[in-house]
């Protein structure tokens, strides 16, 4: 019988951080035997990871698979639920994530007395890596700061539309950590095809970056899910290679999140609610697009590093065209040039 539950940890070269989560899910997935697997895909490190999967397998089972070259991060991070894990369900964890005591065996809990369920959603919060090389996310891993949380209802509770969840955060980006989805596996196979195509390189688009949402907001718009609001996920940031353009996927791709849940079906409530979370809160954001990208092209760095498709591209004349309308959005713009004006006049 196959397992119920699949852990899927796409890894490259961070040996270190794949070693202490290991250590970590090794303790939570030990009283359900077969039901759960934990699935490692490593995209032919060149560092430890080869040496500390084979220490973890000589204590607890694993799935593993090494590739011969590296096939890019995306290409990893699909594959590795349509070709390796075998569970019913597919949970996908970052190398350098963790997850609290308690996470698996409430999964597990949901998952079986919610058979109809195509997706879970995990709440998370915010952590800083350079805590975590200090120590400091030992103490966090159940005690946890509210100012961190994606969203602040710690409640659990089924939903009846999956993309109501939308609604519970106001934070901007939520659905974008893939580390929050628990998903069937068989919506990742039907789903997952153009994807797998990815070749390093590739100009990035909306499906290469969130590949999960791409997928998930196609199947699961108007249907039932399960909410846990308990920060079950540690999602570290600030070593990101792409965390620099964070200011640029939020008015290109994470917007594309909203316009996607508008053509599944969701209401007019849901879609309004997830741009204006963007309005609201990245003025800065917004105006590092608007000033600093045209200094940094100049002088090549982060903003050159990636390419993307054009029609993905960011584009002011575009996003004044969709979204004039939107009171929030033009607040927004007014204090985005307000800022930067202040910030000149202070120089």
């Amino acid at each position: 019988m196959n397992p119920l539950l699949s852990i899927c940890i796409p890894t490259y070269n961070r040996a270190q951080l794949l070693k202490e989560f290991l250590a970590v899910l090794e303790t939570e997935v030990a009283p359900f035997g077969d039901a759960v697997e934990v699935v490692v895909s490593d995209n032919c490190s060149t560092d430890e990871t080869p040496h500390v999967i084979r220490e973890a397998r000589e204590r607890f089972a694993i799935n593993h698979r090494r590739l011969s070259e590296n096939i890019g991060g995306f290409k990893n991070i699909v594959t590795i639920a349509t070709e390796v894990a075998t569970g019913k369900y597919c949970w996908v964890l970052g190398d350098d994530d963790l997850i609290r005591p308690g996470a698996i065996a409430t999964v597990m809990k949901v998952l079986k007395a919610n058979s109809d369920l195509g997706a879970i959603f995990v709440n998370h919060t915010e952590e800083q890596h350079a805590e975590r090389e200090r120590g400091d996310h030992l103490a966090a891993k159940e005690v946890y700061q509210s100012a961190r949380l994606l969203c602040h209802d710690t409640s659990e509770r089924r939903v009846d539309r999956w993309e109501d969840i939308v609604l519970l955060s106001n934070v901007p980006g939520i659905f974008t950590a893939i580390s929050d989805h628990i998903f069937l596996r068989d919506i990742w196979v039907r789903r997952a095809f153009p994807l797998a195509r990815y070749e390093p390189g590739m100009e990035l688009s909306y499906e290469l970056v969130f590949p999960h949402v791409s997928m998930l907001a196609d199947e699961m718009v108007g249907k039932p899910a399960y909410y846990l609001g308990f920060p079950y996920v540690m999602l570290f940031v600030g070593h990101q290679e792409w965390g620099g353009l964070w200011a640029k996927y939020l008015f290109t791709f994470v917007l594309r999140i909203a316009d996607q849940l508008e053509r599944g079906g969701a209401g007019p409530e849901v879609v309004r609610h997830y741009r204006n979370m963007i309005f609201k809160n990245c003025v800065y954001a917004f105006r590092r697009l608007l000033f600093d990208q045209r200094r940094a092209l100049a002088s090549g760095g982060e903003w050159t590093k990636w390419r993307f498709k054009p029609e993905d591209d960011w584009s002011f004349r575009r996003l004044w065209r969709r979204f004039n309308s939107y009171q929030e959005f033009r607040q927004m713009v007014r204090l985005a040039f307000l800022q930067e004006g202040l910030n000149r006049a202070v120089q």
